[in-house]
C-alpha cells in the first residue's frame, strides 16, 4: 500500500465526517447514516434515476437520466411538471 493512497482516502472521507458533525449528514442513534433522510443519496422521494427511451442510432445501449430536485424551487417545478402540484398527501420535501 502506497502511503499516498491512505492520505487520499482520508481526504475523500473528510467531508463525510464534517457533514456528520454539523448535522448536514443525518446520523441515526447507532451512528449509521440515515440514508432515507440524506439529500445527496438516491433515497429521498424527489431523487430518482430513469431508464431513457432506446435511441435507434445507438442500438444495444442503455442511457439513464437522473432527476434530483434538491432545491425547493426545483422540487416545485418537478411537481408541477408531473401534474402533482396540488395533489393531497404528498410528503414534504425535507
Amino acid at each position: 500500500i502506497d502511503a499516498a493512497m491512505v492520505d487520499g482516502a482520508n481526504y475523500v472521507a473528510l467531508p463525510l465526517y464534517k457533514w456528520a458533525q454539523t448535522g448536514f449528514l443525518p446520523v441515526q442513534d447507532d451512528g449509521h447514516i440515515n440514508a432515507s433522510r440524506f439529500i445527496l443519496n438516491q433515497a429521498p422521494h424527489w431523487v430518482e434515476t430513469y431508464l431513457c427511451k432506446p435511441d435507434p442510432a445507438k442500438p444495444g445501449t442503455r442511457q439513464y437520466m437522473s432527476v434530483q430536485a434538491i432545491e425547493p424551487q426545483f422540487y416545485a417545478v418537478l411537481l408541477k411538471g408531473l401534474g402533482l402540484a396540488d395533489a393531497p398527501g404528498l410528503p414534504s420535501q425535507f
